[in-house]
Parts: C-alpha cells; sequence; structure tokens
C-alpha cells in the first residue's frame, strides 16, 4: 500500500461514448498521486480504444480484464489490484470537477478523518439537475441511513486499509441493491466520516439505465429482500455497536420503498409484484418500526399504483389543510 495513493476503479462495458468524458474528468484531477484501473469487460471495441489510447498516454492508467459482466465483480477486481491508500469508484458515465479528490483527501487530513463523502448532483438526459447535500458535517452510520448524508459510487473517498483488513466485497451474486449493501458495510467499520459539503460529483441518468421488463422488475423486488436478510445477519452477527437501533433505521428508510413502488408500477404483473412488497414489509414488523409518514406515504403510493391520481389528490388536500 502506497501512502497518498488514490486508487481510482472504474467497470468499463459498453460505455462508448460516455466513458471519454469521465475519464477527462480524471485526468484533470489536480490531486496527484493517482492509480486509476480500468475494469473492462470484453465486447465494445470502440470502448476498448479509447480506454487503450489514454493508458498509452498516462502511465498511471492500467486496464484489467473481467470476464464476468457486471459492476460488482470489477470492482471487486479493482480491490484486488488496487495498491493505493484510499479507494474511491466511479461509473463509467458520471464525472468529477477537477478539484475532488484534492477537496477529499485535504478534508480527511486535517480532520483525521478515514472516510469523505460530497455532495452531488444528478444529472437527467433533459438537462434538470437535483442537488443532493449531506447535512451533517461528520455523519454517522445512522445518519446515512436516515437520510441526512449520502454515500455511492463516485461521491465517497475511502480507506483501503477497512476494506481490505474487513474483507468487504461488492456481492456479485446481487444485480440490485449491491452498492447500497457495499456502502452500509463499509460504514459500519469506518471510525470517522467527514463530508465535504458542496457538489463536485456528477452523477447521470440515462434512459437505457431504467427497466421496465416486468421480470426484472419483479427479480429487483426479491433481490432488495434478500439484500436485506444479508445486512441484518451482517450486522447481528458483529455484534456492532446500537445494532437494533442501526436495523430500525435501515428498515424504516423512504428511499428503498419508494424504489420498490416505483418497480411495482413498471411490472406487468402488479400482483405479484405486490405480494414481494408485501413479503418485504412483513418481514420488517419483527424490528417494530412503527407507522409512520413514510408508512403512509407508502400505502398511498401502492394505492395509487391501482387508482392513479390518488397521490395527487391527497397531496392537494393535505396542501390545503396546512394552509388553514
Amino acid at each position: 500500500m502506497k501512502e497518498g495513493l488514490v486508487s481510482v476503479i472504474m467497470p468499463v462495458y459498453m460505455d462508448y461514448p460516455y466513458i471519454i468524458k469521465t475519464l477527462d474528468s480524471i485526468i484533470s484531477q489536480t490531486y496527484r498521486p493517482i492509480e486509476v484501473l480500468i475494469v473492462y469487460t470484453p465486447g465494445d471495441e470502440k470502448t476498448l480504444d479509447v480506454i487503450e489510447n489514454a493508458s498509452q498516454n498516462y502511465e498511471f492508467i492500467r486496464i484489467l480484464e473481467s470476464e464476468a459482466r457486471g459492476p460488482s465483480p470489477a470492482r471487486n477486481i479493482g480491490i484486488r489490484k488496487s495498491r493505493g491508500e484510499y479507494i474511491v469508484f466511479i461509473d463509467a458515465d458520471d464525472y468529477w470537477d477537477s478539484n475532488f479528490l484534492d477537496a477529499c483527501i485535504r478534508a480527511i487530513k486535517e480532520y483525521s478523518a478515514d472516510t469523505c463523502v460530497t455532495d452531488y448532483y444528478i444529472i437527467f438526459e433533459n438537462g434538470k439537475r437535483n442537488r443532493v447535500a449531506n447535512l451533517v458535517k461528520f455523519p454517522t452510520v445512522l445518519d446515512f441511513l436516515n437520510e441526512k448524508a449520502w454515500i455511492r459510487a463516485g461521491n465517497s473517498v475511502l480507506s483501503s486499509k477497512i476494506i481490505k483488513k474487513t474483507g468487504i466485497r461488492f456481492r456479485e451474486s446481487l444485480f440490485y441493491g449491491e452498492d447500497t449493501l457495499f456502502f452500509l458495510m463499509y460504514l459500519l467499520n469506518a471510525q470517522k466520516v467527514v463530508s465535504v459539503q458542496e457538489p463536485l460529483f456528477y452523477k447521470t441518468i440515462r434512459k437505457g439505465s431504467i427497466t421496465t421488463d416486468a421480470e426484472l422488475v419483479t427479480r429487483r423486488i426479491e433481490q432488495a429482500i434478500l439484500s436485506a436478510k444479508i445486512f441484518e445477519s451482517y450486522v447481528l452477527l458483529r455484534s456492532f455497536e446500537n445494532s437494533n437501533e442501526i436495523l430500525r433505521a435501515f428498515y424504516r428508510r423512504k428511499l428503498p420503498r419508494d424504489k420498490l413502488i416505483s418497480n411495482i408500477r413498471m411490472a406487468k404483473d402488479r400482483l405479484k409484484a405486490i405480494e414481494l412488497f408485501l413479503r418485504y414489509w412483513r418481514y420488517l414488523s419483527k424490528f417494530d418500526i412503527g407507522f409512520d409518514y413514510y408508512s403512509l406515504s407508502a400505502v398511498v403510493s401502492l394505492i395509487d399504483v391501482f387508482i392513479p391520481g390518488t397521490q395527487r389528490l391527497l397531496s392537494y388536500l393535505f396542501d390545503i389543510l396546512r394552509r388553514m
């Protein structure tokens, strides 16, 4: 492990022409030293040409090959081959401000932290962008679970020592929720996280990344249940401090419920999708998460699947009541 070195790990598969902008944002980083590990899955000659040209022009770029498709196997290869004190993941269609790494490493050193996250923008194809802000300067795992802070591939700088010492890896058997699982397991082992409260990362959302395939949507819900059970086992087996509080916070999050309901809307077999969702919800009951605002919101959203307009009507009525 080389002190101060940042290992940037980027899985690549069928990402031409997006990868050009991503590579430019990595190469233009003001921080040094870095190594860039591009993990390529064969199948796209144009993408291969781009990354081979980049590796010839910049000695800090290495190309690795992954036979298995998907970001998880590629990221795990990158972890094994990395030599840096820090590890950063980025997808091949996202990008950074030029001072992303510099700002993160300075914050880690200034506050004696082992991990850094930044605010970021979600960029849509129509040009619209939404800012995702960290509300806490030194967030704990509970802050992330309660959506006061955010961590994902692209907006975080992680400790290589923590990842390799604990053996945390991306679950290659999962294709949905594997990022969340990895980062939450990592946060449980991090000693101190610092947030840079300015948007230095840009997450792009493309239409092609949103699936409407009924069978795949149903499998996503099944995978959400599986990843929840894996996380529960991980927390309980290692007896982390406040384990029950962590699990209650994990299961009552609004974001996963909204994603699952969104998948139900896309599924052709909605009854099967709702059955899976209710199975997931029943599974949560043993954690006594209660029936809060988010639970009510989820119920209304489910009703709206079958009676379109319900959610909009209730939102309108609540708005009137607030003004009275």
